[in-house]
């Protein structure tokens, strides 16, 4: 009778693939924010799912394609995340709204971006997926900055978006790091920034 109860309860224990998925890439997240790349193993992963080591190999075939993945995930929840605020023909103001929606991602999902700072370089393979992983979000960024960039060369485009996506990181790091100003302050500092480049003759805001 207890072995009828055990195999009960493991049968709604089980997760259909995309949700075991999930589950694998929020650990990963985790992991590969608080280990690094080199220092990650797929049996920390795996513990953390609550899952085997082989589970996560039905899912990813190696440890840089798990963290592309987690990577790319990433990604694309916090440019989701900027998306959501944009006001169409309104670029100031959705410049604003996507930066404060940065930050607010950093202070929700600290681990989620964490894991766009690494940089495996003891792997070419994950180091490859990495830099595709930022080459996409800057060009998300060149696409939101077009009203704004109206008339200027690519290499502009690609340079400020380029600029914007380190500076960017590097303030949420430094933030994450503790001691900082509160997360709406240093926002507002950021766009401040930003957007004086852009328009060097615009009034503070």
């Amino acid at each position: 009778m207890p072995r009828a109860k055990t195999v009960v309860r493991a049968k709604r224990l089980r997760l259909a693939p995309e949700a075991r998925r999930e589950v694998i890439l929020g650990a990963a997240e985790d992991v590969f924010a608080q280990a690094g790349f080199a220092g990650a193993s797929m049996d920390e992963v795996a513990r953390r799912a609550g899952i085997t080591k082989p589970v996560i190999y039905d899912h990813f075939d190696t440890k840089a394609a798990l963290f592309f993945a987690t990577a790319e995930r990433v990604r694309d929840e916090l440019l989701a995340a900027g998306n959501a605020v944009r006001v169409p023909g309104e670029p100031q103001i959705s410049l604003k709204a996507s930066i404060h929606a940065f930050f607010e991602f950093v202070e929700r999902r600290p681990n989620g971006v964490r894991v766009l700072f690494v940089v495996p370089r003891s792997d070419p393979v994950a180091a490859q997926a990495a830099a595709a992983v930022q080459e996409q979000a800057r060009k998300a960024i060149v696409a939101a900055l077009a009203p704004l960039m109206r008339g200027r060369k690519h290499w502009e485009k690609d340079a400020t978006a380029l600029f914007i996506q380190k500076g960017l990181h590097a303030l949420a790091e430094a933030w994450l790091g503790g001691g900082g100003p509160p997360r709406a302050r240093l926002a507002d500092t950021a766009f401040a920034l930003i957007w004086h480049g852009l328009n060097p003759g615009a009034a503070r805001s």
